[in-house]
């Protein structure tokens, strides 16, 4: 009966696999173990570039967030600074917070009466601040932004209307980043 279903099965084109000792296929212990370290190598190889690879985009996008912000505020201090009018250094008086005492005041027109603008650096709390009228003053920059330093520098030649150079020192907040910093410098020209 065994001998019949045998030869129907040949007579079908199927052959039954020899199960002897030679033909086990498999893998030893030692080839499983050898295989294993290799994998295990090249794993923590490609997870540490994979790691730095997260580090540096984290990086790169906190730089990239600090230099955005940043800009925002230069150029709203430019568009304040081009229509602003007497424009001069700031005191100490006028901004406390600075110790190096760079800051800017000027007056601009506003409902058809002047109001005086002030700019300092707030060194405390490593940020710009903005002072209008006496009465408010707020930082211009976002919380994850660090100043490090500002220097308004004004070119007050008669032949030329009044210009201000602005250079920014600035650092992201995230912990990752420390040590590193971008300088951001710009000019404005009053109209006249």
């Amino acid at each position: 009966m065994i001998q019949d279903l045998r030869e129907k099965i040949y007579s079908c084109g199927f052959t039954l696999p020899n199960f002897s000792k030679r033909n086990l296929g498999g893998f030893t212990v030692i080839e499983l173990l050898v295989s294993i370290g290799i994998f295990s190598v090249v794993m923590s190889i490609a997870m540490g570039g994979l790691t730095q690879a997260l580090r540096s985009q984290r990086q790169a996008a906190a730089f990239i967030a600090a230099n955005s912000n940043m800009s925002l505020a230069l150029e709203q201090m430019v568009r304040e600074i081009r229509v602003g009018q007497e424009l001069r250094y700031a005191t100490a008086a006028e901004c406390p917070s600075d110790p190096s005492g760079s800051g800017l005041s000027f007056k601009r027109l506003r409902a058809g009466s002047s109001v005086e603008v002030i700019y300092c650096f707030d060194a405390g709390n490593k940020t710009i601040t903005r002072e209008e009228g006496g009465v408010s003053v707020q930082p211009i920059v976002a919380d994850n932004v660090s100043v490090e330093g500002l220097t308004f520098t004004l070119l007050d030649d008669p032949l030329y209307p009044p210009r201000v150079t602005i250079v920014v020192e600035v650092a992201p907040k995230e912990a990752t980043v420390r040590g590193n910093r971008i300088f951001l410098q710009t000019t404005a020209s009053v109209r006249l």
